[in-house]
């Protein structure tokens, strides 16, 4: 061809005017101009004018210009901290962000190129609940236009912090009496987590939810030496379901465990087994919570730790799995939903202290894949984290690589494996999973033996390596402790975070992936390579922690039953 102005029908954007290369490489021409009011720009790489949010779509990964907030169950955090969202602008121009609970508008802001922004929103205490010590109060509740809409004119990527913070340089106008530190000039949240949230155009109708037990446990003063009389307590936990179309939404849902009615009589009590039929519109919130026992079988004298804390006796209750919603099956039809699995405040594991918020947005099934590498935190004092694996459908042979992580298991649908793992591991199954990883509470090693007052409970979930991804935006609060993520990629592979080189990396048996763990500073990060790969994102604080995947393809990849 000798030598050309250009490559032939490359494309080229002169600011919003696209331009092509002829076929004979003499120079560009002009094929149109874009508008940029109809939120249309220039794509060199297409050669077309296209919508940001369009493409975003087309990509179905966690970046997208729709999302749903919503307040979680989390009845024990006092109402002084801020329940929030932080958006994440990978753009190079500015994104223009609102977000409306119904026909409200709640916040306007713009997010910079590049930046992150913080956007603090009011609690629906509905759907928060509040705190008591012992009877359980926290029910089910269909609340109509409860969950806020955050739309953005550039795709971005958006986490939810409930609460946002872990401690207040003052008390808290709602702060308990019974807290160790009340009156001190300080309040601690005591339970915090977070959550990637998922996209409007990467949800659908086909869930399988992932939960936790109900907490049950029977505390008994001792004054002197003299008991006193017990007294029972409970934290359930709860799945979340957000109507996410225009259109009227039929959501039907197979119950695992037993189910709380509303006070209101909008939500009956169910049992393991029963479905139940609801109808949510854009923004309409379902939340339900699993019921508690009659009675406190106490755990063995093997596994009390010793369990004497500040003058009571605290006895950790055996749950079965009929108080657990894990496995609870929804399906909707006429639109989509989002849906969020959790626990009000859990022990991770159930015989350990202390509970935290857990909350995650769950992957649809379409998502999960078939393989999963679970990649273990930095640990503070050895302790463990707490794995669970469930099954797509029946007949599902689990193998572990290394294999010494735990024995094959064969599950059925809705089933899972429950173990704690110190080390970094692939599952595999000859179907579908859904992999959740916990950290544990900050009194794992005994109740008196506190990691530091760092650290409790918090809820991931494994990203399928078929949803690997070369490059991710993702964000650190700047208030905790310490944070961290960990790389999970081809040994061999060349990562880069912030510009440096990840180093470290660490074989994870014969799978040929090495996980990296890599201690971050508070703020946006951006991550790339050219092989696809997977992080979690995860920190601490006093008191708590919080944990989520930080990013992933959406494709589809499994067909639901």
């Amino acid at each position: 061809m000798g030598c050309v102005a250009c490559l032939p029908n490359r494309g080229m954007c002169d600011g919003d005017t696209l331009q092509r290369c002829r076929p004979d490489g003499s120079g560009y021409d002009v094929v149109e101009t874009c508008d940029a009011s109809a939120g249309l720009v220039c794509n060199a790489t297409s050669v077309t004018c296209s919508s940001p949010c369009a493409d975003a779509e087309a990509a179905n990964s966690y970046i997208g210009c729709e999302y749903w907030p919503v307040t979680t169950l989390n009845s024990q955090v006092a109402s002084d901290f801020p329940f929030a969202v932080v958006v994440a602008n990978p753009q190079s121009s500015a994104a223009q962000v609102t977000v409306t609970r119904g026909t409200a508008m709640v916040r306007t802001v713009t997010v910079a190129p590049g930046a992150v922004q913080t956007i603090e929103l009011p609690w629906v205490t509905e759907l928060k609940q509040q705190f008591s010590q012992t009877d359980q109060i926290e029910e089910s509740t269909l609340l109509r236009g409860a969950a806020y809409r955050l739309r953005s004119s550039l795709p971005v990527t958006v986490y939810q912090f409930n609460p946002l913070e872990y401690r207040i340089a003052r008390d808290c106008a709602d702060e308990s009496p019974l807290d160790d530190g009340f009156g001190d000039g300080q309040c601690f949240s005591f339970t915090n987590d977070a959550s990637l949230l998922l996209p409007t155009h990467a949800l659908t109708g086909n869930y399988l939810v992932t939960s936790v037990a109900t907490r049950h446990m029977r505390i008994t003063p001792i004054n002197f030496g003299t008991e006193g009389t017990p007294q029972e307590g409970q934290s359930p936990g709860f799945l979340t379901i957000v109507g996410a179309s225009d259109a009227a939404t039929e959501v039907s849902i197979t119950f695992s465990a037993h189910v709380r009615a509303s006070t209101d009589g909008m939500v009956q009590a169910f049992t393991p087994g029963q479905t139940g039929m609801f109808t949510l519109n854009a923004g309409d919130v379902l939340q339900l919570v699993a019921s508690r026992p009659a009675s406190c079988t106490p755990f063995g004298a093997a596994d009390m730790q010793g369990s004497v804390l500040a003058g009571r006796r605290v006895e950790y209750c055996t749950v079965g799995a009929e108080y657990d919603l894990t496995g609870t099956e929804i399906r909707a039809t006429g639109g989509r939903v989002a849906v969020y699995g959790g626990h009000n405040c859990a022990f991770m594991p159930a015989n350990r202290w202390a509970c935290d918020h857990l909350e995650e947005a769950l992957f649809p099934e379409e998502a999960w894949g078939r393989e999963a590498i679970v990649s273990i935190t930095q640990p503070l004092m050895n302790e463990p984290n707490v794995v669970r694996i469930m099954s797509a459908r029946d007949g599902n042979m689990i193998t572990f690589d290394p294999a010494s992580t735990h024995a094959a298991v064969t599950l059925n649908r809705g089933q899972t494996v429950e173990f704690e793992a110190r080390q970094s591991f692939r599952v595999s199954g000859t179907e579908a999973i859904s992999v959740a990883q916990f950290l544990v509470g900050q009194n794992y090693p005994g109740i008196n033996a506190s990691i530091g007052d760092v650290g409790d409970p918090s809820m991931s979930l494994a990203i399928p390596t078929d949803q690997y991804r070369t490059e991710y935006t993702f964000l650190a609060p700047s208030t905790y402790v310490r944070s961290f993520v960990n790389v999970t990629a081809p040994m061999g592979a060349t990562v880069t975070l912030d510009g440096t080189n990840v180093l470290g990396f660490l074989p994870v048996g014969g799978t040929g992936f090495g996980v990296a763990r890599v201690e971050i500073t508070g703020g946006a990060h951006t991550i790339t390579s050219s092989q696809e790969f997977g992080i979690v994102v995860y920190g601490f604080g006093q008191y708590t922690s919080y944990m989520y995947p930080g990013g992933l393809d959406l494709e589809s990849i499994n067909e639901p039953i």
